[in-house]
């Protein structure tokens, strides 16, 4: 098993609806999308099988060179809204890889999907680290980033995304407060009095493109840092560790 110190919560969350939440963030539905190339699920997954990698899978990166001159800008007020979209030919969600991005202190970043009305964020500089920040899972085949910051700190604001995955429409990955067969669910009555515990445990996304599972612990001082147990393959392969920072998790899955 390994751990590692990871900081920064951001929160993902599906709209209720009618809720004016994106529209005041800016978003268009006329604004141009930058369409991904079609990966070819199957070949992909064929490939996988041949080479006995397992069935933990749920997505496919590619390599992008979207930046901060891709997107659109708008003036409000006092405020510039950045914008960018992106559409997948038949993703089940898009995960974006941000590097050598940086968000100046009045900007707050939201990654939306219409097709689900599923958005993450605010995320802002705290959230970035080492100018890396991924993405969650955001449920979809389109989708687009807003960043919202004062006018006078855009001539600072840097974004690059140079990976994006696209989900596996028929991934073995399972919907949010749903029981795999056959298994047991803590959220119900069997799970009372292990709430505690089944909040510790997440859902993590490695390298963008396949998931392990862990669980937060405390240590002998109890001062709650967020050490992330989980097993060593989780985040070490052929090539070498992968960046902690590229990994994501979800909790309450």
């Amino acid at each position: 098993f390994c751990s590692t110190f990871l900081n920064g919560q951001v929160t993902s969350q599906y709209l209720i609806e009618g809720s004016s939440v994106v529209e005041k963030l800016g978003y268009s539905h006329v604004a141009t999308e930058n369409v991904l190339p079609k990966i070819n699920f199957s070949n992909v997954l064929a490939k996988d099988k041949l080479l006995g990698s397992g069935n933990s899978r749920i997505a496919v990166k590619s390599s992008t060179a979207y930046n901060k001159s891709s997107g659109k800008m708008v003036v409000a007020n006092d405020s510039i809204i950045w914008t960018l979209n992106v559409r997948s030919q038949h993703a089940r969600f898009l995960m974006y890889m941000f590097a050598d991005t940086y968000l100046p202190p009045s900007a707050r970043m939201y990654i939306y999907s219409p097709v689900s009305d599923f958005l993450q964020g605010p995320i802002s500089s705290s959230n970035i680290h080492d100018g890396i920040y991924v993405s969650d899972m955001i449920d979809g085949n389109v989708s687009q980033i807003i960043v919202k910051l004062a006018k006078d700190d855009f001539k600072n604001f840097r974004i690059n995304i140079p990976k994006i995955s696209q989900g596996v429409p028929e991934s073995i990955f399972r919907n949010f407060g749903s029981a795999g067969n056959c298994h047991f669910d803590v959220n119900c009555s069997l799970g009372n009095g292990y709430e505690v515990e089944a909040d510790a445990v997440g859902f993590m996304i490695k390298d963008m493109e396949s998931f392990c599972s862990g669980s937060l612990i405390n240590n002998e001082c109890s001062d709650l840092t967020p050490y992330f147990l989980t097993a060593h393959h989780c985040i070490a392969e052929n090539r070498g560790d992968i960046n902690p920072a590229t990994a994501t998790f979800r909790f309450k899955y």
